[in-house]
């Protein structure tokens, strides 16, 4: 289950959280101080072409101007000229926003493109031929304009045409006040985008999806009306009730512990981001590769997950616990690949080098959630971060209502640094006021040298609350739980010894081998973890494609080759990779150029190719 969860119980700041199962998969903090404007268009005003950097300097009424390059700009423009631009990077460090002419417009079924040649495209998720002939010919009969890009997106599949002609209505008159802003002449905001809790939902909304919010916030009528959001009126925080709040608070630590026993240290630099893979207390497997590979394999899933939920951006490198296998350095990078094929930012994954690092990029979509929550250390001069005031009060208050909501508290008592103390006292006193009358218990501030820390008293005892999450971490006392994917159509990931175990294989790179497997006996397998049947073969040996694996005339069975049997070509045929192309168990592409319907086609080519009579089961 999905669920999507607002916090605006505070209404200086505002987190949303996106959990899927047991795992917080996203996380967006906002506060009022420090509002992202990515989506905003404006009338803007070229200031000076720089030709060096390939660029227009844009007056868009801020202090700094944007940056608008020339492949983002839709005509030539000399300086002095209007021109209407979006905002897709907010302003970092000493550099000033990121503009673009081609102006993006999203709804909940749609993304319209201002600026463009007249396109259209469909979600590649939408697989039935006779709905997308449908939004097909939906397109072609609005007689949009020649400017004009429309993506069709996954949540148009399951929608009626009156849904999308309504969209269309919304959008086109937001296009009208963009070419009626140019009769102004003059440098204004054109049109604010959505709250952040409205781009989470229209962005991640899916079907089945459930939206929970606390605290009032105005949600636009273009959503709600689509989208039922249900009001939470627990006593416990929104993301206390959803088991979330260690979740988040362990987004601040540099190291993640892993089931096995390992852990990952995360690095964060001007140039890069480093992650380096430790085994720890990992000693599950005996063989040290083996073990090299159980640690890895799990960093690799976490890895994945953490660079999309602490939205990691630019130049990436890991550092893997060295192998020998390079097979299993392939599954690594396979891994990786797999579970960021969902991401919503552009990312490319390279190789393993000789060193056992993995190299990646990634496009950054939003603020690091370490730079939007914590301000540089005025003593180290920004080596270090600081955890921002506002941050520290909302995790002081949600801890107080934890706390409050036990039996028999009748006093918290709450010590602070003296900057956060004058933080609650002139921003937050009302809402303490609040949990006091709501709870009937009485709580107490006073000053210490910690972010925070929480005693109570409860039925005349006075208790330490433990919060500190980040403590646990570094002690190894906390761990996330596994993460559960969706079975992937394609997958079929092997991790532990379980193949090893199959008479049907010999033992050979974790499971990942296909030496000694009987086609001819192929279909008597009993056991439930034998392979049974020839498709699950593609599924193996589409893990290790640096295997070179053959048919061997004589034993009837598939054979890994050696350097000194490579040419064994008269004997046997040579399949360098096998690789299945999509949902279909029953289709599969052997890389001699041809594809092969169902597996009984592949075999009759195998046979005549290579003149094996295969023996199959009756």
């Amino acid at each position: 289950m999905k669920s999507i969860l607002i916090d605006a119980s505070d209404e200086k700041n505002l987190q949303v959280a996106i959990k899927e199962e047991e795992r917080l998969v996203h996380f967006f903090y906002e506060s009022n101080d420090k509002k992202s404007i990515i989506g905003n268009i404006y009338l803007g005003q070229v200031d000076h072409v720089e030709h060096s950097l390939q660029a227009y300097f844009i007056n868009y009424g801020n202090e700094k101007n944007g940056f608008l390059p020339f492949s983002h700009a839709f005509k030539v423009l000399r300086k002095g000229e209007f021109i209407a631009v979006q905002v897709t990077k907010d302003e970092k460090d000493n550099k000033g926003v990121t503009l673009t002419s081609f102006v993006e417009i999203k709804t909940l079924l749609m993304i319209f493109v201002a600026n463009k040649v007249k396109n259209m495209g469909i979600s590649k998720k939408i697989t039935s031929l006779e709905k997308r002939e449908i939004l097909q010919n939906w397109f072609n009969e609005k007689g949009f304009k020649e400017s004009l890009n429309v993506i069709f997106r996954k949540e148009s599949e399951d929608e009626n045409l009156e849904a999308l002609d309504q969209d269309c209505v919304n959008v086109q008159k937001i296009l009208n006040t963009i070419e009626e802003s140019y009769s102004k002449k003059e440098i204004h905001l054109i049109r604010e985008e959505f709250n952040l809790a409205e781009k989470i939902i229209r962005d991640y909304y899916k079907k089945n999806t459930e939206i929970h919010i606390e605290g009032h916030l105005k949600i636009k009528d273009i959503i709600k009306n689509r989208i039922k959001i249900k009001p939470h009126k627990d006593k416990q925080p929104i993301f206390e009730k959803h088991e979330i709040m260690d979740q988040i608070e362990a987004l601040y630590s540099d190291r993640i512990n892993l089931p096995c026993g390992g852990y990952i240290k995360i690095s964060y630099t001007e140039a890069l981001t480093a992650i380096d893979i430790n085994s720890g207390s990992c000693k599950k497997v005996k063989n040290i590769d083996e073990n090299s590979l159980l640690v890895n394999l799990e960093a690799a899933e976490e890895i994945a997950h953490q660079i999309q939920l602490r939205d990691i951006g630019g130049l990436i490198v890991i550092d893997f616990i060295d192998m020998n296998s390079s097979s299993n350095e392939q599954m690594l990078e396979e891994t990786i690949k797999l579970r960021l094929e969902n991401d919503k930012a552009k990312f490319n994954v390279g190789n393993i080098d000789k060193f056992g690092l993995l190299s990646m990029s990634r496009q950054q979509i939003r603020t690091n959630i370490l730079r939007s929550t914590h301000s540089k250390c005025s003593s180290c001069k920004g080596i270090g971060f600081l955890k921002l005031p506002s941050i520290i009060v909302s995790s002081i208050i949600k801890n107080i209502r934890i706390v409050a909501v036990k039996d028999g508290i009748t006093k918290i008592i709450v010590g602070t640094r003296q900057e956060i103390l004058t933080h609650i006292l002139n921003s937050y006193k009302e809402q303490i006021f609040d949990i006091e009358r709501s709870f009937n218990i009485n709580i107490e501030f006073v000053q210490s040298n910690h972010n925070f820390q929480i005693n109570y008293l409860q039925n005349g005892k006075l208790i330490e609350h433990d919060h500190e999450v980040i403590r646990k971490i570094n002690e190894g006392k906390f761990a996330l739980k596994p993460i559960t994917y969706k079975k992937h159509a394609t997958e079929n990931l092997i991790k532990t010894n379980e193949f090893n175990r199959d008479n049907n294989i010999l033992k050979e790179d974790l499971g990942l081998g296909l030496e000694g497997i009987d086609l001819e006996n192929l279909d008597h397998a009993n056991n439930p973890n034998k392979i049974e049947k020839i498709s699950d073969i593609f599924d193996i040996a589409s893990l290790s494609p640096m295997q070179d694996l053959y048919f061997e005339k004589n034993s009837n069975t598939i054979k890994k080759s050696s350097r000194e049997k490579s040419q064994h070509i008269n004997q046997s045929i040579k399949i360098t990779q096998i690789k299945r192309l999509n949902k279909n168990p029953n289709e599969a592409n052997v890389y001699d150029g041809s594809y092969y319907k169902d597996t009984n086609a592949l075999i009759e080519s195998l046979d005549s190719a290579s003149n094996l009579q295969l023996k199959r089961h009756q």
